[in-house]
């Protein structure tokens, strides 16, 4: 009976032994990688539970069983990546390649140790994978994602990459990514947490607008035009730190004095970010572009610097706590930029009126200085002159 028993334990523990010998050389493996930590998702807070090498570009669904690509909340990938493997991933979060839903609740994903390649399936609406690009709308509207690891050899993101991705909290950019397309994260209205690469030498139109979550952003040096839209409506948005070079906050220099035509209705660089109190403008700023801070109903301290020589039509409208300002000499053109304000003084260094084509201020009570011996030039002005409550002179 003792024998017996001995032979039955001993089958069970070779039979335990080779299930346990076979696993370990598995590709497709759950919690952490040896050295790896939680594969590098610890950074923002995520441990995977599965993790998939994809040797072959193209072979993740076969990594995967159809019944699991539903089921999986948190994930890490090696290897590499084309259309198919995306499209996959797309499904794993809760859409197709025509936006329709799926079922899949992927809220976590590492692929930051895979490289995307050319390839494969159309991931959505015919848009295919290029190398080393976060593609055109490649995760644009999945509803389930709440973290991303993007490849650590990626270099760009295309439009509409993460648009309307309503429950991302946080994305990892690698550092060698030099542009963010237009619309890149719109309307990403959960996210807090992004780091923008040192390399970053162009941040497209309406990148992160909408993302009402952001509280804090530091541009990078190399970025010298603030495009349209950029930060419009992130309205948790409280710290700015602009890059000592840039040159100008909207949409760039544009001919036409009077600024119509520059940028599509309010779609201001940082319109309606109510939160942000005060605001640094580098000297090397020379453009202040339409509606570039309209809308900052908390802005309560702005300095212009030296070099500026335009202030675009309502750059500063319905900034109602903004209560004085002052003009530096090198303005050269200006067009209502601070319509809706309730500014109690507005500080001019100007001997000569800069040029305008319309009302300066439509508030009733804002006083006007001007420097001594120009308070002539201003009054006989058609709209520096009718725009205050009263012009005085001081000494600069």
């Amino acid at each position: 009976m003792t024998i017996k028993r001995f032979m039955i334990c001993l089958s069970l523990a070779i039979a335990t032994m080779g299930f346990t010998a076979c696993n370990s050389g598995d590709d497709d493996e759950p919690g952490n990688i040896p050295g790896q930590g939680n594969g590098q998702g610890g950074n923002i807070g995520f441990t995977p539970e599965r993790i998939v090498d994809v040797s072959q570009a193209g072979t993740l669904p076969e990594k995967i069983s159809e019944v699991d690509m539903y089921k999986i909340k948190s994930l890490r990938l090696t290897g590499v990546l084309n259309g198919t493997d995306i499209l996959f991933l797309r499904k794993m979060a809760g859409r197709d390649e025509q936006g329709y839903a799926t079922g899949g609740i992927l809220e976590n994903l590492d692929i930051s140790d895979t490289k995307i390649v050319s390839g494969g399936e159309a991931y959505y609406q015919g848009y295919k994978t290029n190398y080393d690009e976060i593609g055109d709308y490649m995760f644009c509207e999945l509803p389930s994602l709440k973290i991303v690891l993007l490849p650590n050899e990626a270099t760009e993101t295309g439009t509409h990459a993460f648009y309307n991705c309503a429950n991302l909290t946080s994305v990892k950019i690698p550092e060698k990514i030099t542009n963010i397309g237009d619309y890149t994260f719109n309307n990403c209205y959960s996210l807090t947490s992004i780091n923008l690469p040192k390399a970053l030498t162009d941040i497209g139109e309406d990148a992160f607008s909408g993302c009402s979550s952001i509280v804090s952003i530091t541009i990078p040096e190399h970025i010298k035009y603030i495009k349209q839209g950029t930060f419009k409506d992130c309205t948790s948005l409280a710290s700015v730190i602009l890059p000592e070079n840039l040159k100008s906050i909207a949409s760039g220099s544009h001919p036409n004095p009077d600024g119509y035509g520059e940028v599509d209705g309010y779609n201001g660089a940082f319109t309606n970010c109510k939160s942000i109190k005060e605001i640094n403008i580098p000297n090397s700023v020379t453009n202040i572009g339409s509606f570039a801070f309209m809308g900052c109903s908390a802005l309560e301290s702005i300095k212009l610097p030296d070099g500026i020589i335009w202030l675009r039509k309502a750059c500063f409208k319905d900034c109602y706590n903004l209560k004085s300002i002052t003009i530096p000499q090198g303005v050269r053109y200006i067009l209502a930029p601070f319509i809706g304000c309730k500014l109690n003084s507005v500080y001019i260094k100007n001997s000569t009126p800069p040029y305008t084509r319309a009302k300066i201020i439509d508030c009733e009570s804002t006083i006007l200085y001007v420097p001594r011996g120009s308070l002539d030039k201003y009054k006989n002005d058609k709209y520096w002159g009718t725009s205050f409550a009263d012009i005085l002179e001081y000494d600069l």
